[in-house]
């Protein structure tokens, strides 16, 4: 759970998101990519997930709008 990851990832669907310090909760998620479907699932999410939401033109439009409201 750190800075990038926590927007980049949608815990449970593209990912996971584990609590910094805590190996038990890392554990499980690597546990959980074990499954090589659920692996395919969530790595296809993920790359819709970042297409959608993190393309150049989508990064710079929302920065020149956060930019413009915050003047």
């Amino acid at each position: 759970n750190a800075t990038g990851c926590r927007d980049s990832v949608i815990d449970g669907l593209t990912g996971f998101i584990c609590p910094s310090g805590d190996p038990s909760s890392l554990r499980e998620a690597f546990e959980g990519l074990t499954d090589p479907v659920a692996r395919h699932t969530r790595g296809l999410a993920g790359r819709q997930w970042v297409a959608q939401n993190f393309s150049n033109d989508t990064v710079w439009r929302n920065l020149l709008t956060y930019l413009r409201s915050s003047a």
